[in-house]
């Protein structure tokens, strides 16, 4: 498999990755648990938040340090169908 890189990353598994995630003008911040076609589940020091996708913005910190935001629009979908698909820009 190849590195995850900020410009690949909607092609790659999203669990374990930390992230900060915006929505309705509240931060969240933690570790991806899971995901689903329109949610992700996130576990944040005040317990697990599930954030619809497509409402939501978020900021990924890679493996190696590298920061990938992403709209929440860009990772809507099944992650195994995610991975086959190209980039939607909004």
């Amino acid at each position: 498999m190849s590195r995850i890189t900020p410009s690949n990353l909607f092609r790659h598994e999203l669990l374990g990755l930390n992230v900060k995630a915006e929505y309705l003008g509240h931060v969240f911040s933690g570790m991806v648990l899971a995901e689903s076609r329109n949610m992700l589940t996130i576990l944040t020091e005040k317990g697990v938040k599930h954030l619809p996708k497509a409402q939501s913005r978020f900021i990924f910190t890679l493996p190696d340090g590298a920061v990938a935001e992403y709209s929440g629009l860009a990772l809507v979908g099944r992650p195994h169908e995610r991975i086959k698909a190209r980039l939607r820009r909004w």
